[in-house]
């Protein structure tokens, strides 16, 4: 990181001689000086790779890329004229972005950023603040009519950490997510999701930054720890919002969630558990097993695969135990140690005969039995 001075042409021909590996600049400029877009005038700039940032990524200073016109404050005449130039919409976030400044008693040296926006009759409002070596996000959205009472509200849940939900995707089928859910994905401003979540719930959510955090066999994009590192650092920094732990199935069945609200509650952060249809119970159903039945089985047990990260080999004893348990056996993930669990269910005393199914892809169009 080095500082950078200069006009916007100057800084411009600084990257092209190689002493910057990349800049930030204003979009505004660029555009009215006509170095990007419809109207570039300099072929100069068209080997530059441009990069527009969204304001997901990167908020801008209070009031930027707002032109504003001054006059005499009693020269009545010149006022009119300028009100037929105003812009109401721009005139209601310049502001709402000079009021939350006032209130933070915030000028050009502090680093804080502030973006509001005005859509059909709604105000969003945005902001983020560095504390020592933090970021924190903020972020509220009402009526514009109710812009003050908007910004205090902003203003008093910027030092509360955003709430973290930990939901079920359900077994596979997007249809078959909870209400609940449905209305936190909508409503989320930032999704982490599983490998195992339908994608098409992600198309429930229009404005939320997406964090992928699945994990395939002998791959993982994240490991556990990171990714509960990255639930506490996310709710800090985005101050008072929501976060949807978007989790497979239900959270608590073999979907670690128990492991991610330990996280959560160490840091004092607020997270509620909203469940999931499991597949253990639904991808059985969907094929026409039942997993209790009268004068069958009484009862069912649920029973992971494999070992969790880090733990010794499986050699398939563990297995053994459950030879004896009457009802129905489930074994969740349990296809790479197939034969490990039938060997040792039969050592252990189960008839070889007992009817077994093995179902891929539960509740989806790709279903299938074995």
């Amino acid at each position: 990181m080095r500082l950078l001075r200069g006009n916007v042409p100057t800084r411009l021909e600084k990257l092209m001689r190689g002493e910057y590996d990349a800049i930030i600049l204003a979009a505004a400029g660029l555009k009215r000086l006509g170095i990007v877009g419809e109207n570039c005038v300099d072929e100069r700039y068209s080997e530059l790779d441009f990069e527009f940032l969204e304001c997901e990524k990167m908020l801008p200073a209070g009031n930027q890329g707002i032109i504003a016109i001054e006059c005499r404050k009693n020269d009545s005449e010149i006022k009119k004229i300028l009100s037929k130039l105003n812009d109401e919409k721009t005139f209601c976030e310049f502001k709402t972005e000079r009021l939350v400044l006032e209130k933070l008693e915030c000028g050009c040296h502090e680093p804080t950023a502030v973006f509001s926006e005005v859509s059909g009759g709604e105000l969003t409002i945005s902001l983020l603040e560095k504390s020592g070596e933090k970021t924190r996000r903020t972020k509220v959205s009402g009526k514009v009519k109710n812009r003050n009472a908007l910004v205090d509200e902003l203003l008093s849940k910027r030092l509360s950490p955003a709430t973290v939900y930990l939901l079920g995707a359900g077994p596979g089928d997007p249809e078959l997510i909870s209400l609940r859910g449905m209305k936190l994905l909508k409503a989320a401003d930032i999704i982490v999701y599983d490998n195992l979540a339908n994608p098409r719930l992600l198309e429930f959510s229009k404005k939320s930054e997406m964090i992928f955090v699945g994990k395939l066999p002998g791959k993982h994009s994240m490991k556990q720890d990171e990714i509960n590192s990255l639930l506490v650092e996310k709710a800090l920094s985005l101050g008072s919002g929501k976060i949807v732990r978007l989790k497979g199935g239900d959270p608590f069945v073999f979907g670690r969630g128990g492991e991610e609200a330990i996280a959560l509650a160490e840091k004092r952060i607020p997270y509620e558990v909203v469940p999931g249809i499991t597949s253990a119970v639904a991808a059985l159903e969907s094929e026409g097993i039942p997993l209790t039945h009268r004068c069958e089985a009484r009862s069912f047990h649920v029973i992971t695969g494999h070992t969790a990260d880090g733990e010794e080999k499986d050699d398939g004893k563990r297995f053994l135990s459950y030879a004896n348990l009457e009802g129905t056996l489930v074994f969740l993930m349990g296809v790479s140690n197939l034969e490990k669990i039938c060997s040792a269910l039969i050592l252990g005393g189960k008839s070889p005969e007992t009817p077994v199914s093995i179902v891929e892809s539960g509740t989806l169009p790709r279903q299938r039995r074995i």
